[in-house]
């Protein structure tokens, strides 16, 4: 069973997708390591998107959840 934050990221996530699918973007839920640039090999996000050659990390955090997440903040801070 999950949490309602998780629900509410996971509900999130989906609407991003969707959102981004609709502007043409080829859509993956939590890549694999080898499809993730260098800068993120110890990081796994929620999903990325790609256009052409343009890539877009996405990780959806709730409030609640974003003041846990230390690998969020030294994947980002590199």
């Amino acid at each position: 069973m999950e949490t309602p934050t998780a629900n509410l990221e996971r509900e999130r996530l989906l609407k991003l997708a969707e959102e981004y699918r609709e502007k043409g973007y080829e859509v993956f839920f939590h890549p694999n390591p080898e499809d993730l640039p260098d800068f993120l090999n110890h990081y796994r996000p929620d999903m990325i998107v790609r256009r052409g050659d343009e890539n877009v990390v996405i990780e959806v955090k709730s409030r609640s959840s974003l003041s846990s997440s230390s690998l969020l903040s030294k994947a980002i801070s590199n």
